[in-house]
Formats: structure tokens, sequence, C-alpha cells
């Protein structure tokens, strides 16, 4: 009989107290959500190999926007003739390919694009979870793209003056300089000829 220690080896000694492994296996969505459609966005792709050994890509969407937003599924689309319309449907609702055409793209092209995931409750090894019935184009279009979010302010990097206050440790403005005094006007020579009344000097 095996004593192979499923959990891997042991750390000997003082270490063995402090250190834990384990190998955690992967989340798989099992969760309801209490929305029948959402906002999907594309967070990852992989190809594949399903439990009957045909070759399929794995969709990982997370809810983009709403209650259940942050919150992970996956759609599975097998590449066999049977279920060939399950990943035309997904490309459509993508823009990343369309019926009759060949459809090439990379990974980064896909991701971040967003649709609309229709959900219905199922049950897997007697754990309620959501899941992706279907899928359809975004209300703006096949081949939406998240908006990447506005940046923030950087730790740490000074504020921007208050609009009509000055910044602290400004210089304050120098008062423009007073021009120096007019000369005063000279007055008309008393015996100067004055011009005829109805001319004008130019």
């Amino acid at each position: 009989m095996s004593s192979a220690n499923p959990f891997g080896k042991p750390a000997a000694g003082k270490e063995a107290e402090d250190v834990f492994e384990v190998q955690v296996p992967e989340g798989d969505g099992d969760f309801l959500i209490d929305e029948d459609e959402v906002i999907g966005r594309v967070v990852s792709l992989e190809k594949a190999t399903s439990e009957a050994g045909n070759p399929m890509w794995t969709w990982g969407f997370a809810v983009n926007e709403g209650k259940n937003a942050g919150k992970e599924l996956r759609s599975y689309t097998a590449l066999t003739p049977a279920a060939m319309w399950k990943l035309r449907e997904m490309l459509e609702a993508l823009g990343l390919g369309e019926a009759g055409g060949t459809a090439k793209f990379t990974k980064k092209d896909a991701i971040g694009r967003l649709c609309v995931l229709h959900l219905e409750p199922d049950t897997y090894k007697g754990v309620k979870r959501s899941t992706i019935a279907s899928v359809s184009p975004h209300p703006d279009g096949a081949g939406t793209r998240a908006k990447p979010k506005a940046a923030g302010p950087v730790p740490g990097a000074p504020k921007p003056p208050v609009s009509g206050k000055p910044s602290p440790g400004a210089s304050k403005p120098k008062p423009p300089a007073t021009p120096p005094p007019a000369d005063p006007p000279v007055e008309a020579e008393a015996d100067a000829e004055a011009p005829p009344e109805d001319e004008i000097p130019f």
C-alpha cells in the first residue's frame, strides 16, 4: 500500500509547522446571479480539450456593471460540427466573425469586448449556480469594447491650485509699474491766430 502524501512532501523540522501547502481547485463560477441578463466583458480565452476529447475554446467573462460587477462566468464552445452553432453565436455577438466567413483573431482582439450574457440557473455536483445559456451583441453593437477607467490622481502628487487662489509657496505677482506723470498741457499763446469758424484744422 502506497504511503505517498497526496499533499506533497512536508517540510522538515520547525518549518513543517509554519508552512501550509495544498493544490487549490480552480473555481468555476459556483454562485447564483439574481439577474436574467447582464453585460459581460471578455477577460480570458483559452484553448482546451473537452471531457469527450474534442477541442474547444473556454471563454471567461466578468460582469461589467451593476450589483454583480466583477463576478466571473465561463462559456465553452466545442469545435465540432454539432456545436458550431454555439461558436458562431459567440463570434457574432463579439464582432469577431460572421456566418459564412473565416474568423481569425488573437486573444488580445477578444479581451475587453462586451456582449449580453443570458443566464439561467443550474445545479452542478449539488451546487446551484448561474450559467451562460446564450449570448447576444451589446446594445451599442457587436464588437463594443469596455471603456478604460479614468486615471485617478497619482499618490503624492501636488494638487492643482484652486481657481483664484495661488498655490502655497507661490510668489505673489508684482503690481504693474506706475507710469510717470504726463507733462502738463502747454497753454496756447494769447496772440496765436485762431482759425476761421468754418475751418477745421487737420
